[in-house]
């Protein structure tokens, strides 16, 4: 997966560009500005692909286990874990005093159901890590059990972020597609306060979240159509950090003292893929399974 650092804040924040510049000037101790090239697809996890959605769903949801700076798996909805010798069958413990941000209570419910649902309707990002789970059971309100018919090396990769049975239960397999998930309602640490495309996407803290309240009270990704109007930005002090510069807006501001760069490799990889699938799980376009369109 990519890269983790944790400079800003104490939750996780995702730097997926070539250079990452964080300002030492703010206006606001208890807001933090992000300036980003890109935005979001949807805000509903069963039908994203893009890679900011990713980022976004990380603060509004949280999955099984998470990664520590050295990637290794940690606890997060559960609290811990075992497998059984023939690796076969997966057992988690989940925590009993997360809500979910509508004040419900989170269980194994939510679980079983967010699985099932990735792995069934073959829609979204998530449903590659969860598609050769054969079983789910909820024997118990904090009890999940994966079962798999071949071993799951991966299993403790699982990143899919859990969402809430009680607002997605209703909704039919006609509407998956067009559910915008507007409102969402998650266990991260922040609360979706608004999406105003192309131009920001706002969050408050979570103050009741499990792993207690982010140390920063409201966090805004302002969405840039131009790179070097961004550059231009950290450098006024009108965000915060800036993510997705490329080294041409770099070299633009690297001499302000003011200005803290981060140049790093990551630990993923982009790729551009053809949608090929033709089984009515996805709407690819149908010149793409010609071969001939492919290698033109």
């Amino acid at each position: 997966m990519k890269r983790v650092m944790s400079v800003l804040i104490s939750i996780v924040l995702i730097f997926i560009s070539c250079s990452s510049v964080i300002s030492a000037e703010s206006s606001d101790a208890g807001l933090l500005k992000i300036g980003v090239a890109e935005e979001p697809d949807s805000l509903s996890p069963l039908i994203s692909y893009e890679r900011f959605s990713y980022e976004i769903f990380m603060l509004i949801y949280d999955s099984l286990i998470t990664f520590d700076e050295n990637m290794n798996a940690t606890p997060s909805l559960a609290k811990n874990w075992d497998v059984s010798d023939d690796n076969l069958t997966w057992t988690f413990y989940l925590r009993d005093d997360v809500k979910w941000t509508d004040g419900e209570n989170f269980t194994s419910k939510d679980v079983k159901f967010t699985f099932e649902l990735f792995r069934d309707s073959g829609l979204g990002m998530y449903t590659g890590i969860v598609e050769d789970i054969e079983e789910i059971e909820a024997p118990d309100d904090y009890t999940v059990v994966l079962k798999t018919a071949l071993p799951k090396a991966n299993m403790l990769q699982n990143i899919t972020p859990i969402i809430p049975e009680h607002i997605w239960k209703d909704i039919s397999e006609d509407e998956y597609e067009v559910f915008d998930n507007d409102n969402p309602v998650g266990t991260g640490p922040f609360i979706l306060k608004e999406w105003k495309k192309n131009e920001y996407v706002s969050f408050v803290a979570n103050k009741d979240y499990f792993k207690g309240s982010p140390k920063i009270n409201k966090l805004i990704y302002v969405v840039y159509a131009n790179r070097d109007t961004m550059a231009q930005s950290i450098k006024l002090g009108e965000i915060d950090a800036a993510l997705g510069l490329y080294k041409a807006q770099v070299k633009t501001i690297e001499d302000d003292k003011n200005i803290s760069i981060y140049d790093f490799s990551e630990n993923g990889f982009t790729e551009i893929a053809f949608n090929c699938r033709s089984d009515g799980k996805s709407k690819g376009n149908p010149l793409i399974l010609d071969k001939r369109i492919r290698q033109a």
